[in-house]
């Protein structure tokens, strides 16, 4: 199977809603970090082309900082307390 435009596309979020997610999943980590809890990290729902309506997901699990490099395109500002 090739990859086209008549068989697969990249639905989304506005800009500015990505990087409020950006910034959730660092608050998501901080807040984990504090109590210990594993980290369950953003997620991106995959479908192939040729999937039926009844076909699930495929969950593919991405970092904070892959979102940032591979689709928000520039730096965030993180919210963690910096060391003076």
């Amino acid at each position: 199977m090739s990859i086209d435009s008549n068989n697969w596309r990249v639905t989304g979020l506005p800009r500015y809603v990505l990087r409020g997610l950006i910034v959730q999943l660092e608050a998501f980590e901080l807040r984990h970090e504090s109590f210990d809890m594993i980290d369950s990290g953003a997620v991106l729902m995959f479908l192939p082309p040729d999937a039926k309506p009844t076909d699930p997901f495929i969950p593919i699990p991405i970092t904070r900082e892959q979102l940032i490099t591979g689709y928000y395109g520039e730096s965030i500002s993180s919210i963690r307390k910096q060391d003076n």
